[in-house]
């Protein structure tokens, strides 16, 4: 099986207005994500034009947290053929409203905010993955925080606190696998 490191990046910069807006909301340094692709480009809500896009970065460490995870290439080839089915699709005005701002639980299914859509593909991926459990075991078990809390309700703060805690379960695993080739 082929794998690849996925870079999940935070945005921690000075941004714009919404950025700030986010930042105070959250209470949190952390105001936007992108999801790495196999082909390099990021894929996430533009936070300029709210919409769904595909993207080259190349992110500034005073400006960016960077978490990578390592993944299989051809389950995640499958969830980049998903999220190019969602470019162009609208920024989720009323869902970031009803269920950070309210509590509601509501949000469209066809509007993304950075954070949702990147929870959704992780989510994703390890559902494609659950398809197949014994082959894809290690990393079932690393991307299980992504499942807990449904998208919609997932800011980027907390995106970055499950990002890490996954990044976390990565490198348990890949202690106990060089200590059991050690064996």
């Amino acid at each position: 099986m082929q794998t690849k490191i996925y870079p999940i990046l935070f945005y921690i910069g000075k941004g714009i207005w919404a950025d700030r807006v986010v930042r105070w909301w959250t209470k949190s340094m952390i105001s936007h994500t992108e999801l790495g692709r196999s082909d390099g480009l990021f894929h996430s809500n533009d936070r300029f034009h709210r919409r769904s896009r595909l993207t080259s970065l190349t992110p500034c460490a005073n400006e960016w947290i960077i978490i990578e995870l390592e993944l299989p290439v051809e389950i995640m080839k499958i969830v980049e053929q998903e999220q190019e089915k969602r470019i162009g699709t609208g920024y989720d005005w009323l869902g970031i409203i009803c269920t950070h701002g309210l509590g509601i639980s509501w949000h469209s299914k066809r509007r993304w905010f950075c954070s949702k859509s990147n929870v959704h593909d992780l989510v994703r991926a390890r559902e494609l993955m659950m398809l197949s459990p014994q082959k894809y075991r290690l990393f079932i078990e690393v991307l299980e925080p992504f499942g807990r809390i449904p998208a919609h309700f997932v800011t980027p703060a907390r995106l970055y606190t499950m990002a890490r805690l996954a990044k976390q379960r990565q490198q348990r695993r890949l202690c106990r696998l060089s200590n059991e080739t050690l064996s």
